[in-house]
């Protein structure tokens, strides 16, 4: 029997925190939640859906956890100055990229498109 995999169903993440995870996820990046229970929140991330959920045993480390998202956006320059105002550092990577990191200590890079219309290219 050959199994195949036919889509991708979900991104879950880990977080120590979900009332902080919430407020980087849905406050400053702008993914609305579409469910939200017990030690759970699904967001919507456009093209499928970013599971939050609570860790359920002590780790044993204070670094991350191990997850790297990429998302596309399309004004990395707005987004930039909303993460700058709730104090939340960034690495740029290339003009059209950051990185960043939510505050269970994931890996966030963000990707905005390259266009003089949205300040991210040559005029």
């Amino acid at each position: 029997i050959v199994l195949a995999v036919e889509v991708l169903a979900e991104i879950t993440v880990y977080v120590r925190d979900m009332k902080a995870a919430l407020h980087f996820y849905r406050d400053l990046l702008g993914m609305p939640v579409a469910v939200n229970y017990f030690a759970h929140a699904h967001l919507d991330a456009g093209n499928m859906p970013l599971v939050l959920r609570t860790t359920w045993r002590q780790c044993d480390h204070n670094g991350p956890f191990g997850s790297r998202l990429i998302l596309q956006c399309d004004d990395l320059v707005g987004l930039r100055r909303r993460l700058a105002a709730a104090g939340v550092g960034w690495q740029d990577l290339a003009p059209d990229a950051i990185l960043c990191r939510d505050p269970a200590g994931n890996e966030v890079l963000l990707r905005g498109v390259l266009s003089p219309e949205n300040g991210m290219g040559r005029r």
